[in-house]
């Protein structure tokens, strides 16, 4: 973009990721609250917009995709006081300023974004390969969440990542960088590797690394359903295409049962809880319990708490889709999917690539709940759109 002033562009561009950090519970940010950090990102944007308002650009359209996400979010405060329902509106004014942002700035703030957190996730990568070997580094101990007096998380602090204290598999440990949760790691790296169209660069690589370090389930599952979908469009031989996907399946189950006789990582924290379960589709998904499950479709959804939900959660470890119409209400729910498919009832062009990224994220939320209005998620979700479609354009 002409007329671009660089040292006030950057400035900003890294503002915004010290606050998408933040916001995705980087632990030399535990200590800052969202709120604070939302209205400093809305003063450094409404600061830029004023400056260069040529850096903006809205519509009808953008203006109600942003109220769309705006009603969906103070719809998560009925039940809160006023201070509560402030901040269901000051955590999405931010985003105004990143919907109506020109694309090709958006196409650059993006590629800043990812390489920045490559390097992040690198170093982080380097320190725990050697806590791996057993290299003695120096740490401290952090803890995070205190309900009831007591914390939710222990973790040791290696400065440039987190191990877990509180795991309940010792025979793996899982990577998470210096973020709290790897779960929500590996599903936000999917969404990079997405963006990226899968290139063989070494960004992804690095992505790919920290991905699988996670052992996260969601972050594995909805990585190879974003590619296969990807690629099965690319591709001529469809059904070549279908084969090959299956031989590489069951070569990885055949290999990680048989390796050490299934005494092994990939075995133990993936394939295992792949098994087919009754209950709950698949032994490892673990967002719910079976008596929250029993009370939200024999009770809940007959009850006048349907529309707004109660203000809470079934139980503290529930955190899938039927969770969130719990504690928030139906309505909230959906004004969230209309949201994420507005882009796509807009759209003439891409529909295939958008419907694939509206899906990641849907696969995203369906099995957490927390996230869904943390500003780096948002951010990824927007910028995305612009982004997948430069992309495709220019290929």
């Amino acid at each position: 973009m002409k007329n671009i002033n660089l040292n006030l562009w950057t400035t900003y561009k890294f503002i915004l990721f010290l606050c998408l950090l933040q916001s995705f519970r980087a632990w030399f940010f535990w200590d800052i609250e969202d709120v604070y950090v939302n209205i400093f990102i809305l003063l450094n944007s409404f600061f830029l917009f004023v400056i260069h308002k040529q850096y903006f650009t809205s519509n009808l359209k953008s203006i109600i995709w942003f109220f769309i996400l705006l009603l969906a979010s103070i719809s998560t405060a009925t039940h809160s006081n006023f201070f509560g329902i402030l901040g269901s509106i000051f955590r999405i004014l931010p985003v105004y300023f990143i919907i109506t942002l020109k694309s090709e700035l958006k196409f650059e703030l993006f590629i800043s974004i990812r390489k920045w957190f490559s390097i992040l996730l690198f170093i982080s990568l380097i320190g725990w390969v050697l806590f791996l070997l057993g290299i003695d580094l120096p740490n401290s101990t952090l803890y995070y969440g205190k309900i009831d007096n007591s914390f939710q998380y222990s973790y040791s602090n290696y400065f440039i990542f987190l191990s877990n204290n509180m795991v309940l598999h010792r025979d793996y440990f899982r990577f998470s960088s210096v973020f709290l949760e790897p779960g929500y790691l590996g599903c936000l790296l999917s969404v990079f590797l997405f963006l990226s169209k899968y290139k063989f660069d070494k960004i992804n690589i690095i992505f790919f690394f920290a991905i699988f370090f996670t052992f996260s389930l969601a972050g594995y599952i909805i990585s190879i359903f974003g590619y296969l979908l990807f690629t099965f469009r690319n591709t001529r031989r469809k059904v070549l295409w279908v084969v090959i996907t299956f031989l590489c399946y069951f070569m990885i189950i055949y290999f990680a049962k048989n390796i050490n006789n299934g005494e092994n990582w990939i075995n133990n924290a993936i394939v295992e809880r792949l098994q087919p379960d009754d209950l709950k589709l698949f032994s490892g998904y673990n967002r719910s319990s079976e008596e929250s499950d029993n009370l939200f479709w024999n009770s809940f959804i007959y009850s006048e708490d349907l529309l707004f939900g109660n203000g809470k959660t079934i139980e503290y470890n529930d955190v899938d889709w039927k969770s969130y119409i719990y504690a928030y209400g139906l309505i909230s729910f959906l004004l969230y999917i209309f949201y994420l498919f507005f882009p796509l009832l807009i759209r003439d062009k891409n529909k295939y690539f958008t419907f694939i990224f509206v899906s990641i994220y849907l696969m995203i939320f369906a099995q957490t709940i927390h996230g869904m209005f943390w500003l780096f998620y948002l951010f990824l979700f927007i910028i995305g759109i612009d982004v997948n479609r430069k992309i495709l354009k220019k290929s």
